[in-house]
């Protein structure tokens, strides 16, 4: 990891901590650095940790799950957070992007996006955390604001760099 790799993903951290939790609202790292589940101190979605383990099409019969079945389950306890990358570093399931996109389309906003590893990451926030004021929704001038699709590709959404979408700090999250 170089030093730029380390303040991309602190970043990362930063912008998502406020919006999961020790026992509830937990990230989930569908393609992206598994180190946020460290960094973040969230609570893990599931016993496969490591993105490719759940993403990768060459992985199908590698574990004693199905994959799209595992993710639909993680879906269904309805993360936090959920982090995507735009381009894949391995060959993904069809059906398991569409899982992701059909879910960060209609129950997330895009929170922020980061280059990293020559990949655009972005971490999509739960439409209801982002109604309890921490974060509007749809991009508009690098900030999120006013509800609606951007017509990009739902897996990524140049939100600005290097800073939260919202231009909050990295206050602590409200359990209202």
């Amino acid at each position: 990891h170089s030093q730029n790799e380390r303040r991309t993903e602190a970043r990362l951290s930063a912008d998502i901590m406020p919006y999961v939790g020790a026992k509830r609202d937990c990230l989930y790292v569908f393609d992206g650095p598994a180190v946020l589940y460290r960094t973040t101190g969230t609570c893990l979605p599931t016993r496969y940790l490591y993105p490719d383990h759940l993403n990768n099409g060459l992985e199908i019969h590698s574990l004693e799950v199905d994959q799209p079945t595992e993710i639909a389950r993680i879906l269904a306890n309805r993360p936090g957070v959920i982090v995507t990358a735009d381009r894949p570093m391995t060959v993904q399931r069809t059906e398991n992007l569409g899982l992701i996109r059909e879910a960060t389309q209609s129950g997330y906003v895009p929170l922020t996006t980061a280059s990293l590893h020559h990949r655009e990451v972005t971490a999509w926030v739960r439409r209801d955390l982002a109604r309890r004021g921490w974060v509007a929704t749809g991009l508009r001038g690098g900030r999120l604001e006013g509800v609606g699709g951007t017509g990009e590709h739902p897996l990524h959404v140049a939100a600005h760099r290097g800073q939260r979408a919202d231009g909050r700090d990295g206050d602590e999250r409200q359990d209202q």
